[in-house]
Formats: C-alpha cells, structure tokens, sequence
C-alpha cells in the first residue's frame, strides 16, 4: 500500500467515524449489485480447481472449463510485450539557412556581406540550432521512456500479473491489475545558493527526503477483494476500493495515530480480538483522496492525497471484462454462456461410467463345470484334457453348455453416449471460439483456401480476447510512463537508460507524456506468432516489394519527382505487415531521404539538354584525338621500319665494298693483273 505522507482533513473524530462508515455502505452498495455474478464466479472457480467442498459449483467428472481456460489464457498472452514510444507528430526542422553571399567589391575582390544580412543569418541558425537541438532531446526522452519500461518489466513481474489478470478474466469475469510506486527514502541535506548545507534557527542541518532504488510494483488483484462505484462507462467510475487483510502490528505502524485516536472505538467492534484486521483501501476520483478504513469499525486510518498523481487518478488501468453489455459495467461469467452445455456433459460422462462400472463379461455353466473351469484357466498353448466329453456333448458342445450375460444393448447405449458427449464438446468449442482449427487440427480432405478460410474466421473470437489483452498491457506502459516522469530521480534515469538528462529532457518530464508521445504495444507482441506464418507474410512482403520497385524504378528513373510518393505508398504497403518497430522506422528514414532528394534542386532540361551535348562532343573529340594518336604511333613505326631496312642495305653495301677491297689486295699480291670496275 501507498506510503506517502498524509494530509490531515479538517474534520472531527465524530465526522470522520461518520465518513468511514458511509464508504462502508457505499461498497456494501456495491457488492450487492454485484453479488449474482459473484455467486457464479465463485462457482467458476471452484468447479476449475475441482473443489470438493464447492458451496455454489459443482464438481464435474469431466471438467470442461479447467480444459477451456488452460486452452484459452496461453493463447492470448503468452509473450513478454514490447513497449513502443513514439512522438505524436515529428518536429519539421528544415534545412539550415545558407549564410548571404559576397558580392565582388569594385577592385574585383570579394566585399564585406552585408552586416544586417549577418545578423539576420545568426538568428536564423540560432533558431535552426534550437529545433534541432530540441528535436534531438524529443527522440532521447521517448528512447528514456522506452528503455526504462523494457527495464522495469525486463524480471518477468508483469508477465507473472498479466497471465493471472487474463485466468481471472476468463475464469470469473473480471480482470484487475494495479501498479505502485516503491522507493527507499533517505534523508538528504538541502544545500544553499552557495552548496553548502543550510541549518535551521537551531543550527540543526535542513534534509529532505530523497527517493533511491525506485520501481514500479505490479499486482494482480483478485475480484474477490475490489468493489467501484456505480457507472455505464469505466471513465465515469467514482471510486474503486482495495481490500487489504493487515497484521495488527503492520496497520499500527502504517495507521495515522493522530486521526486514528481521535475516533471514538465503536462498542460492537470486535478489531481488539482479531490478529488479522481487514481494511479497505478507497481510491476517491471526486477529492483526489485515498482513504484506509477499517472493514469491521468503519474507522479511518489513515488519508493520502493523490499518491500517484495519475491523470485518471486510479492505480489501475481500465479492467478487463470478456463479456460486456454496453451502459452495464456488472460483469458475466464466461462459464455461465455455456453451464448448460457443461452440464449436459458431465450428465454424459457420469452415465458412461456408471454404463462402464456393469459392463462385465459374465456368464454360467450348464452341468459339471470342473472341466471348462480349467480350461478357462489354461495358458498359452496348453492342452486340458475333458473327463465328461459325453456330457459336454449332450449339451451341445461347448458354445452350448455356456451361457453368457447380454450386454449388447449396454454397448449400443454406450456408443450413443460417446457420439452425443462429442457433440456437446463441439458444441462448447464453437461457443467459446476453441474450434478444430484453432486447436491445431484440420481435414486433409479440404482445399488450402478452405483451410485459410477456416483458420482466419475460427480465430476471431480469440483476436478479440488477445486485443483485450494487448490493450490492458498499453495502458499499463502509459501508467508507468507518467509514474516514471514524476516519481523517478534524473539520476535513476540516467542510471537505468544511460541517456543524459539534459535540461530539454527536462522540460519535456514536466509535460504529461499522452500529450506528445504515444505509449503503445509492438504489433502482436504479447502473443508468440506462428512460425510458418511469418516465413509466409516475410516471403509475401520480399516478392511484393521486389515487384514494386521493378515497375517503379523506371518511373523514377524518367521522373525523379515521383520518388517521393512512391516511397510514400511503399511506406503504407509496409505498414500493412507488421514489420516492427526497428523495420517500420527504417522505412521511414528511407521515405524522409526521398523527400530530402525531391526538395534538393534540379537542373534546367536545356542546360541539362547543353551539358550532356557538350559532354557528347568532349567525348567525341577524346576520341579523335585518341584516334590521331594512333595513327601517329603507327606512321611512327613505319618510319621506324624504313629506317632499320636503309640501314640494313647500308650495312650490305659497306660490307660489299670491304670484301671487293679485300679481293683487290689479293689479287695485287700475287701479280695478277686488276681489273678496275671488275
């Protein structure tokens, strides 16, 4: 229970004796309207845990409900929920201003810009600078709230409530979870203008109370032990009520000794003899007070002003209620829709086992039945030898001399029995939403469609129940970011989220989050999804979104302008899958840089036009000239060429003429004549 500090009202022992009693009429009020619903679910329950000693149920010998509920609560929530905190509406920040040209001065040289214009400029990205600094803070508290939920249901708690919040729904007929604030609170010395510590007139050192180790409680509160005022809609419930059930010792230290002694003790109250004292906990939207009043005296205990500073005041979220009538908040239990049917049930299974209990194979002997006893006694393979065979023959063989007992027509009522309890089952499960196909069987017979067809319509009923769920789990991470903004230190903050809380952040923790953020639920994230589902929507979404850039891509490619409402209209196509979270936002990312590349300037289509002519032409004189090159290469080693063959003759020709040298001087030397030009 709350801790906080209390507010003493203005009002004597006698008129707050007189206002503990009339809260205690307000919710015996209460439970009388209520009390039919609480005979059946009282029932409910004691028929699912099989209870012997069940005042108003009864004890099934084939317990349909506990089968229904064990098949019904896994199949709504079964999956730790993943919060998802996002701003309202993104912040549009632009691009940032472009600082004034320099125009050219008279000596040709750049001028001075022109101060206003500067000036002008400085402001501009100041306030650029504002919006993005302020958008960055925006994105780092929402990440805040985000972390330090996933932190605080990250041990399983919630999941533990949850799972016992939808027993509850789906058993008795109502739901309630309620959250708490916890912290350890320790005295902490106020420091002055200067940072040193301040004193008192007395010298004594001044301390507050500074919270450490801050949480959030969860419970599952039983129905049992909850009573709310008259109302058509759960937004205008007056007042709700917990019931407590304290140690004597434990309610001495919570209770206000100062309000508590100022009321008289009533004579007929028996609190003095009691260990255990009941205690009703009264949250009232109407004065924002939470009162402690003891069930049996009507004494108050204690008064707390609004502990959680929630903006719908209760500790708990709208309650769950499978089974609603609109303008009605008197709950039904879900057992009742089908008692009849159950009922029927058990009729069948008690009459198959009283059916089972005489079916036995009886029969009698006709004469001596020493041989046929032994016989009947005989193991495998064995032979008995038969003494009367002369009487067993005159009655007529064996098949003659026994006589059995008739259970043909017990079989056949048995059979009728089995068939009709089948039926009844059927019958429940159509009723309760746990069809064939739900439960995981199908016809082998039926086509794939018919089969789809089957799974997409038998699972209405159970997405309902899931929504339920899921929505009960959404305003549970609501609560809890406003609790975290108001209750939670900045260094607890930082600690748990490792995000600094800057003064942006803080500015933005003194604003309630609804306002600009949506606290929500990842898609689906309580329940576990089939397997073989989501390799079918993932291969359909690959095979969708390669087809659509296939026919878009050229479009974008002729129009660049269409690149922005294309990835618009691929966002939504996404959208449509569930994707979560990380792949939704990167969708988005992309989206935002086709809308950056749309907003970025475009060419003129004649100087576009001009550009690429020149272009063309600049590529077509690099290739004149490369050509050119070449043949100079190849006119190059042509000439190369002729010059090594004129060599080449040269060298012939000397070579000639020193071997004609060389005859001649032969010739001289042995005195033959010479013959010149010979």
């Amino acid at each position: 229970m709350e801790q906080n500090p209390t507010a003493q009202p203005e009002l004597t022992g006698e008129q707050l004796l007189e206002k503990g009693n009339k809260w205690l009429e307000r919710i015996k009020a209460a439970e009388g309207r209520e009390d039919d619903w609480r005979k059946d679910a009282e029932a409910a329950e004691k028929t699912y845990a099989c209870d012997p000693k069940a005042r108003h149920g009864k004890l099934y010998d084939f317990n349909i409900l506990h089968s229904n509920v064990e098949t019904i609560v896994p199949a709504i929530y079964n999956s730790t929920p993943v919060p998802d905190v996002r701003r309202r509406f993104t912040l549009a920040i632009g691009e940032p201003p472009q600082p004034p040209q320099q125009q050219p001065g008279p000596d040709g040289q750049p001028a001075q810009p022109d101060p206003q214009a500067m000036e002008l400029f400085k402001a501009e990205m100041q306030k650029w600078q504002a919006k993005l600094a302020s958008d960055q803070a925006a994105k780092d508290f929402g990440t805040m709230i985000e972390r330090t939920i996933t932190v605080l249901i990250d041990d399983n708690r919630l999941d533990k409530e949850v799972e016992s919040v939808s027993q509850d729904s789906f058993l008795g007929g109502r739901g309630i979870v309620r959250l708490a604030f916890e912290a350890t609170f320790v005295p902490q010395s106020v420091a002055g203008e200067d940072g040193q510590p301040t004193t008192d007139e007395d010298g004594e050192p001044v301390t507050e109370d500074k919270a450490t180790g801050e949480t959030i409680d969860f419970q599952a509160w039983s129905w049992r032990d909850f009573r709310m005022g008259k109302a058509k809609r759960w937004k205008d419930v007056p007042w709700i009520a917990f019931r407590h059930c304290m140690p004597r010792e434990d309610l001495e230290d919570f209770r206000d000794a100062d309000l508590y002694s100022s009321q008289a003790q009533p004579t007929d109250s028996a609190d003095d003899d009691e260990d255990d004292i009941q205690v009703w906990e009264i949250w009232d939207k109407r004065t924002k007070q939470v009162w402690f009043i003891d069930a049996n005296s009507g004494r108050v205990q204690k008064i707390s002003e609004d502990p959680l500073g929630l903006p719908g005041f209760f500790p708990t979220p709208e309650i769950v209620q499978p089974i609603t009538l609109t303008g009605n908040m008197t709950p039904v239990c879900p057992f009742t829709v089908y008692k009849k049917l159950a009922d029927e049930l058990d009729l069948c299974t008690k009459r198959i086992n009283a059916i089972m209990k005489g079916l036995k194979v009886r029969g009698g002997v006709i004469g001596d039945a020493s041989d046929i006893k032994r016989l009947s006694e005989a193991g495998d393979n064995e032979l008995i030898a038969i003494e009367n065979v002369e009487q067993l023959a005159q009655t007529g063989g064996l098949e003659k001399a026994i006589v059995w007992w008739p259970i043909q027509q017990a079989i056949a009522v048995l059979q009728q029995l089995y068939q009709q309890r089948g039926e009844i089952k059927a019958a429940i499960y159509e009723i309760t939403g746990i069809s064939d196909i739900v439960r995981g069987a199908s016809n082998a017979n039926e086509t794939l469609g018919a089969q789809q067809i089957k799974t997409q319509w038998g699972s209405l009923r159970i997405q309902k129940m899931q929504r339920m769920i899921e929505r009960l789990v959404r305003d549970v991470f609501g609560m809890m970011a406003d609790i975290i903004i108001t209750k939670f230190s900045p260094e607890t903050l930082q600690e748990m989220t490792g995000i600094e809380i800057t003064p942006d952040i803080m500015q933005l923790m003194s604003q309630p989050v609804s306002s600009s953020y949506r606290v929500d639920v990842e898609s689906d994230s309580t329940v576990k999804a089939d397997m073989s589902r989501i390799k079918g929507e993932m291969s359909e979404f690959l095979q969708g979104t390669a087809q659509f850039f296939n026919v878009m891509a050229p479009v974008i490619g002729q129009a660049p302008e269409m690149a922005e409402p294309m990835s618009e209209i691929y966002a939504s196509f996404a959208r449509a899958f569930h994707l979560g979270k990380q792949a939704e936002d990167a969708i988005d990312r992309m989206s935002q840089g086709a809308k950056d590349a749309a907003k970025q300037d475009k060419p003129d289509p004649a100087q576009e036009a001009a550009q690429k002519k020149l272009e063309l032409e600049a590529k077509k004189l690099e290739l004149d000239f490369q050509k050119a090159q070449t043949e100079l290469q190849i006119k190059q080693a042509e000439l190369q060429l002729k010059m090594r063959e004129l060599g080449i003759k040269e060298q012939e020709v000397q070579q000639n003429g020193q071997f004609r040298a060389a005859e001649l001087s032969l010739e001289a030397q042995q005195g033959r004549p010479v013959l010149v030009g010979a």
